[in-house]
Parts: C-alpha cells; structure tokens; sequence
C-alpha cells in the first residue's frame, strides 16, 4: 500500500475459519436461510476469519511467522493469556530493531521471532506471496 505522501506500507494477514457457536444460529436455521434440504448432514457451519498486521517496515517473515503462532494459539486449548494480549506485547512492548541493536527477538509460546532491519536497497521491497499454513 502506498498512502498519498508516498510512504509505503507493509502488510501481513492470516485467514483461517472457525467453526459458528451454537449460541449465534441454530443449524437448521442457518439451513433454512441456505434453502439447505434437511438431508444435508449435520456438519457445523463454519465462518471466516482475518488478522491483519500493517507496518512501514517490511518484516515479511517475522510477521508470517507471529501471525502463524498466533494461529496456533487461537485453536491450542491450553491458551494462558487471550491473543489480544500477545498483539499487545508485538505493538507495545517490542522494541524496535536499530542500527546498535539490528536485530530483535520475541518469543510466543516456543518459537521464537526475530525482527531485523531490513538491507536497504535501492530496489522496492515489495513482495506480493501467500503461504498455506
């Protein structure tokens, strides 16, 4: 993304689907308004998700690979802390790399995420790539 003052923006997301609580639609509601038969199995709907991460920098695999802990997280059952709280942490408690310190690392759960500065070139950093998780 590029705003009106030419200065770019990066941008990370992650898309997975959940399947719809009971409590939001009965089934055969939901049926119902798909003019489903009744004869469909009783799968559970499911519905889509997205978290989105936007910088200035362009910390294509450090975002990949938080937005993919963050993922695992979100369908792990032993989950400490709410995901909102480890966004938090990236936006406010991780230092950002400098020329004395290049290189920054964090940790979610057991991995650990590495933001360094990146080369800079004369070339655009744009890279445009999608990764099934």
């Amino acid at each position: 993304l590029t705003g009106a003052t030419g200065q770019c923006m990066y941008g990370a997301c992650v898309v997975f689907y959940e399947t719809i609580p009971s409590t939001v639609i009965a089934l055969k509601d939901m049926k119902r308004a798909l003019n489903l038969s009744e004869n469909v199995r009783n799968s559970l709907p499911h519905m889509s998700k997205c978290i989105c991460l936007l910088s200035h920098w362009p910390f294509f695999a450090a975002f990949k690979a938080f937005l993919s802990a963050l993922y695992r997280l979100s369908i792990s059952k032993n989950i400490s802390l709410p995901l909102e709280r480890y966004i938090a942490n990236l936006i406010f408690d991780v230092p950002f790399p400098t020329s004395l310190r290049p290189r920054v690392q964090m940790q979610i759960g057991p991995e650990k995420i590495v933001f360094s500065l990146p080369v800079r070139t004369p070339l655009p950093m744009g890279v445009s790539t999608h990764w099934t998780l």
